[in-house]
């Protein structure tokens, strides 16, 4: 399909292109608790799959965009159950302090309350996935004909650098030496803090990305090498 870039924003082209995108899913419309409770007989397998999902689609408000972005994520990656959540959970209304707590519980659920160090890397590590690859990868695939194809995937190219080098950095700043952290502390320091909170921010995380890769390009080379 065309694109058409309504700049009546300060957005980058990219970032315009990916926020039309998401804006033509449903899924802005509910809450993170909602959103995943309407997919609750999908969610409850270990690896969440579209023939699943397509049986809890007619039951609510979704739009063809959202049916095709599901069906395009779930047959190309795998997809596990948190996996699934964090997505609805990063692509719902919730506020971003919402948005912290409600993926916690899906990452500490078997640790009372407390994440290690383990868990945080794979919740960080899905989030990075979701947010600087699907995410990109989809809007790359579905605007072909778009004026900006060619940037685009040259912004995915950039963006797809970023996993490993942040996992590296949050994991770090989040946990400052300890082995675990308890939800009180993992919710004060991702929300007070201008880099982690970005993680529930999409297009804040990959703009910084953008930002860094732009001058830091040296940096970041020596960083994927080690």
């Amino acid at each position: 399909m065309g694109c058409t870039l309504n700049r009546k924003s300060d957005q980058a082209p990219e970032e315009l292109l990916i926020s039309q995108t998401i804006s033509s899913f449903s899924f802005g419309i509910y809450s993170s608790i909602n959103l995943v409770n309407n997919f609750y007989p999908a969610v409850v397998f270990h690896q969440v799959s579209f023939k699943v999902i397509k049986k809890v689609i007619p039951s609510l408000t979704f739009t063809e965009s959202s049916k095709d972005f599901l069906k395009d994520l779930t047959q190309k990656h795998p997809c596990s159950s948190k996996k699934f959540k964090t997505l609805l959970a990063l692509l719902s209304n919730s506020t971003a302090l919402d948005k912290v707590l409600y993926i916690f519980d899906i990452f500490a659920e078997d640790s009372l309350e407390t994440l290690l160090v383990w868990e945080a890397e794979l919740m960080i590590s899905q989030i990075l996935q979701i947010t600087l690859q699907y995410i990109p990868e989809y809007v790359l695939k579905i605007n072909k004909n778009c004026l900006i194809y060619e940037d685009f995937k040259n912004y995915c190219i950039k963006l797809s650098l970023f996993n490993n080098f942040l996992l590296k950095i949050f994991t770090k700043k989040l946990f400052q030496g300890k082995k675990e952290i308890g939800k009180q502390e993992f919710v004060y320091r991702v929300i007070s803090s201008k880099k982690l909170v970005m993680l529930v921010n999409g297009e804040n995380l990959r703009t910084y990305c953008i930002d860094f890769f732009i001058e830091n390009l040296i940096v970041l080379k020596d960083e994927l090498v080690t």
